[in-house]
């Protein structure tokens, strides 16, 4: 009795969650700290499928875990969770098989860290550093404009000099004249577009 009032205060101070299932997966223990993580009671979780605490994504790969540890296997990984008011708890997850004397599966012991703080902090920093990518990439995008349109301005305005001197030697009522014209007024319409590429 002495050795068992021991090993549950132990089991009830843990920082970790503690949660132990059958071989239906029908939970039959778990600590204070594992049902608070997920927003219940112990008295709530008690008797309980594993599948009640998770999504249907969460459903199958449990599934898939649970038969791991039917083959025998024990691992650490990650896992999502719902809370009971919906949003995700990630956990990282230390299981192992449970056997009887026979060496049948009867169940599986899991040690559970809440690591959601880390798993939004690493969420956030990736989308920071998605927005810094497409800050860079939109920042380098108007350095190109700005060059095109200024070597481009540069052409404008040799065309637009010579235009002028053809203009002048050809006099404003030679056979070419219009022309001449017109292709000034495209290239004041090409300058205008220049300026607003400038611009952008």
């Amino acid at each position: 009795a002495a050795s068992e009032r021991k090993y549950r205060l132990i089991v009830e101070t843990a920082q970790e969650g503690i949660w132990i299932i059958d071989e239906t997966s029908r939970t039959t223990f778990v600590n204070a700290h594992m049902a608070n993580m997920l927003g219940y009671t112990v008295e709530e979780m008690q008797g309980r499928m594993l599948s009640d605490f998770t999504d249907q994504e969460g459903r199958q790969l449990a599934e898939r875990h649970v038969q791991r540890r039917r083959e025998g296997i024990g691992e650490q990984h990650e896992f999502r969770f719902v809370h009971r008011n919906g949003r995700p708890v990630w956990t990282l997850i230390e299981t192992n098989p449970l056997r009887d004397v026979a060496g049948r599966y009867t169940g599986s012991l899991a040690m559970v860290m809440d690591i959601t703080a880390r798993r939004v902090a690493e969420e956030e920093r990736r989308n920071l550093q998605a927005s810094l990518q497409r800050m860079q990439k939109a920042e380098s995008l108007g350095l190109m404009a700005g060059g095109i349109a200024h070597d481009f301005n540069n052409i404008l305005t040799a065309i637009t000099g010579n235009l002028d001197l053809a203009l002048g030697h050809l006099g404003e009522a030679g056979p070419a004249a219009d022309f001449l014209r017109a292709a000034q007024q495209a290239s004041d319409r090409a300058a205008e577009l220049c300026r607003h590429m400038l611009t952008y």
